[in-house]
């Protein structure tokens, strides 16, 4: 799942925190997450997209908004779908 920068999504990227839920609707089903971890690193961190034991989403947005000097990475866990 790719997002342009200028997508609403992107935009509030920012303004999650650790505890907070959300939902991505996929072929018409529900998955829902809660955020684990907020982070900002370097554009060469790819490290932040290994593989996990758990069903985790890895939301990625450039930091500060329309700038490629970071990278704002959000991670969720599964809960329901």
């Amino acid at each position: 799942l790719i997002l342009q920068e200028e997508s609403m999504v992107n935009s509030i990227l920012d303004k999650l925190e650790i505890g907070d839920t959300f939902k991505i609707t996929w072929d018409n089903k529900d998955y829902n997450y809660k955020v684990i971890g907020v982070s900002v690193v370097l554009p060469t961190d790819v490290w932040v997209l290994n593989p996990t034991a758990k069903s985790i989403v890895t939301l990625i947005t450039c930091t500060p908004l329309f700038s490629v000097s970071k990278r704002l990475i959000v991670k969720a866990e599964l809960v329901s779908q």
